[in-house]
């Protein structure tokens, strides 16, 4: 399971609102040829989550993560990542917000500590 968490603006009707989109989602990762120094990586992530909007509604959004990218094995201990995918906001039920309006193209750098096998 992972756990996001994003603060940003969004324009309703000319006026900045605050908000917060909170989510926790399985998430599925493949790294083919890991071994390699440098790789691809594949990610899904796909849940509930919830709409946090400073001083105004709240509201239950389903979201999924598809991702893709490439991994770099820095160490055997270290790994650096960069991602980019698009993040799909469903069911958004907020006066004034849509689906479109909090789905959106992302990119991430990731850096992963840790060994494994």
């Amino acid at each position: 399971w992972a756990t996001t968490r994003f603060k940003n603006w969004v324009s309703i009707d000319d006026s900045p609102l605050n908000f917060k989109l909170k989510y926790t989602n399985f998430f599925f990762s493949l790294t083919p040829a890991s071994r390699k120094a440098i790789h691809p990586i594949l990610s899904f992530q796909t849940g509930p989550g919830r709409l946090l909007i400073e001083g105004g509604d709240d509201d239950r959004v389903f979201i999924m993560q598809p991702s893709g990218g490439f991994e770099a094995n820095v160490f055997e201990w270290c790994r650096l990542a960069l991602e980019g995918g698009y993040r799909f906001v469903n069911e958004v039920d907020v006066n004034g917000l849509t689906d479109e309006d909090l789905s959106s193209l992302y990119g991430q750098i990731s850096l992963k500590f840790g060994f494994s096998w």
